[in-house]
């Protein structure tokens, strides 16, 4: 639009100046062959006035722009302004939960001992007063911190009845064993009897452990006692339809062995094997379940035992079947294998 009126501006000049040209040439014609103040020629009018025409047309002529160009190419960045002036401090945020409590802290070193106090004030004397001879206390115990002490007497001296387990602590120790009658020491891991020669036990005699001898060997040195009484009527032999390796043994001296191979081979509590291994008496905690032999031995001998009823009683001797095990019945002198989940009698032995 702009270099659209620039053009007709200059188009309106040309014509302004090739009238103002015309006129001076008329005007010069007219200074010398006219007279001063004469008209323009006709043509010379109507001309003026056909431009005064266009003139005014082109005035009024309304433009119509033209194509936009190409957006030019952008200018330099022009310099940095100031920094404006710091922001009014914002207000105080709201303030946060309150956090956990962190962990305990170790133990501080312990503290000095404290020094002793003083000593109290003598109280003052008492009057005298006349002996009078106390009754006999009870027999003390004689205890020594470091090594061993010697005691001397003119009288006797008694031991007495010691229940505490043997162990390294006490090793050395004697005691007297009420149950068997016998002097026992402690050797770190079990009271032993302290025999002053060989001791010959027979059928029927209490023995080392406070049992009830039902068989002997070598004269009475050694043998078998059986509990004084039953440890369970309500025992079963255990893991029915499964074969326990090695608990075949039937011969005087196999239970011990039959004993063990059940435990390691059957896990069930409550077993009759599990029970007679639990059963502890004067110190003693060596007992087993009897094997086939060695139950029939026990029904022999019966008359001596005391506390057996006319029932079934198991052994730890495995049948040659996974599912039964031999029995003997004190009611009658028989034995017999049956299924191993019948609920039997519990008498447990040990060998001495």
């Amino acid at each position: 639009m702009k270099n659209f009126r620039i053009l007709a501006s200059f188009m309106v000049v040309f014509l302004v100046a090739f009238l103002s040209l015309s006129a001076a040439a008329h005007a010069k014609v007219g200074d010398s062959g006219h007279k001063k103040g004469k008209k323009l020629p006709k043509h010379a009018r109507v001309l003026q006035a056909q431009i005064d025409v266009n003139k005014a047309s082109i005035e009024n002529i309304e433009l119509t722009p033209g194509l936009k160009g190409d957006t030019g190419a952008a200018g330099l960045q022009g310099p940095a302004g100031e920094d404006g002036t710091d922001g009014a401090q914002g207000i105080q945020g709201i303030q946060g939960p309150v956090g956990s409590a962190g962990p305990q802290g170790t133990n501080g070193d312990k503290g000095a001992p404290g020094t002793n106090g003083v000593d109290g004030v003598d109280g003052a004397d008492g009057t005298d007063g006349q002996s009078i001879q106390g009754p006999q206390g009870e027999p003390g115990t004689s205890s020594w911190a470091d090594g061993f002490g010697t005691v001397s007497t003119t009288g006797s001296v008694q031991i007495g009845k010691d229940t505490a387990e043997c162990t390294g602590a006490n090793e050395g120790t004697i005691r007297f064993n009420t149950v068997t009658k016998a002097f026992e020491g402690c050797d770190g891991s079990r009271w032993r009897s302290i025999s002053f020669g060989p001791v010959l036990y027979a059928i029927g005699d209490t023995g080392p452990a406070g049992g009830v001898v039902f068989h002997i060997t070598d004269g009475g040195l050694h043998g078998l006692e059986a509990a004084p009484e039953d440890q369970s009527f309500e025992a079963q032999w255990g893991c029915n339809g499964t074969e326990i390796t090695g608990a075949d043994g039937t011969a005087v001296g196999t239970g011990a062995q039959n004993t063990a191979d059940i435990l390691a081979g059957c896990s069930t509590s409550g077993i009759a094997a599990r029970v007679a291994d639990a059963y502890s008496l004067g110190g003693y905690d060596d007992w087993y379940l009897p094997s086939k032999e060695e139950l029939n031995l026990l029904y022999q001998q019966r008359a001596f035992m005391g506390g057996f009823t006319n029932d079934y009683y198991w052994s730890s001797t495995e049948a040659n079947f996974s599912n039964s095990a031999w029995m003997q019945y004190f009611f009658l002198d028989f034995q017999d294998f049956v299924p191993k989940d019948n609920a039997m009698g519990v008498r447990a032995v040990r060998a001495f």
